[in-house]
């Protein structure tokens, strides 16, 4: 049984992009229908990525965060620091 499936028209453009470049980089054609089915089969394998959002830093972890050292190999001599931050004055 099938039945149809409102969307937006860029969603339908998206899809039609995407049947298509399945058919040009692997020669395998599916209708719109499978193609859909693949996708919901996708959705649902991928359930976690899709409904995890990261979660919101607290205080203290942003803190700690912050407070490692980053060591990008560079030597600025301290007497540079304020050109470096607020243009040379030179």
């Amino acid at each position: 049984m099938t039945t149809s499936v409102k969307m937006r028209s860029e969603d339908k453009e998206r899809l039609d992009r995407l049947q298509a470049r399945i058919l040009a980089e692997s020669g395998k054609k599916f209708t719109q229908q499978e193609l859909l089915g693949l996708l919901l089969s996708l959705g649902e394998s991928q359930f976690a990525f899709l409904t995890d959002r990261p979660k919101k830093m607290t205080k203290a972890q942003r803190e700690r965060l912050m407070a490692l050292p980053v060591r990008t190999g560079v030597q600025i001599r301290p007497e540079d620091y304020d050109d470096i931050l607020y243009g040379s004055s030179r």
